[in-house]
């Protein structure tokens, strides 16, 4: 079965928050500017895994997207910290990689990647990844307020 990819709606990607990481300030750039051109206006950047962590224990955000291969700490060790986070784990998360070989896909959905985006890429490519991630996104946030009001619901007083 084929699921339709719903892109944004209007407005939608323009009031959530973008992390970029990726140790090339151009491609941080080139991913940035193709996101404008999914309406979204908020970004964070960071040149390591370490330093998009440390922006994430301060400050929210509402997607990640990452390159794989960085110095120091790896794109799929932050993928790993992030799943092993309560309050991150439902984040979605874009690894956008040169690493094509069927084993880092298959390592990087193992630890729970949203979706994968190999480089070089497309804009019309990374749009689709983003509106899927941004879609499972939503999905997610329903389910959670679905359970919140059933559990709300459950411990109510008649």
């Amino acid at each position: 079965m084929i699921c339709p990819i719903e892109y944004p709606p209007p407005g939608e990607a323009a009031g959530l928050t973008f992390l970029v990481v990726d140790d090339s300030a151009v491609m941080r750039r080139v991913v940035v500017n193709h996101l404008k051109e999914l309406g979204v206006t908020s970004f964070l950047q960071a040149g390591d895994a370490a330093t998009a962590w440390s922006i994430l224990q301060t400050t929210p955000v509402d997607c990640i997207l990452c390159d794989w291969n960085m110095p120091g700490m790896k794109g799929i060790e932050l993928l790993s910290k992030v799943r092993g986070t309560p309050a991150l784990q439902g984040l979605p998360f874009l690894m956008v990689s040169a690493e094509a070989q069927p084993d880092y896909i298959l390592e990087a959905i193992g630890r729970g990647v949203t979706n994968y985006l190999t480089k070089p890429f497309t804009g019309p490519a990374l749009h689709r990844k983003v509106a899927a991630a941004l879609q499972t996104r939503r999905r997610s946030l329903a389910t959670a307020e679905a359970t919140q009001s059933g559990t709300d619901g459950a411990n109510a007083s008649p």
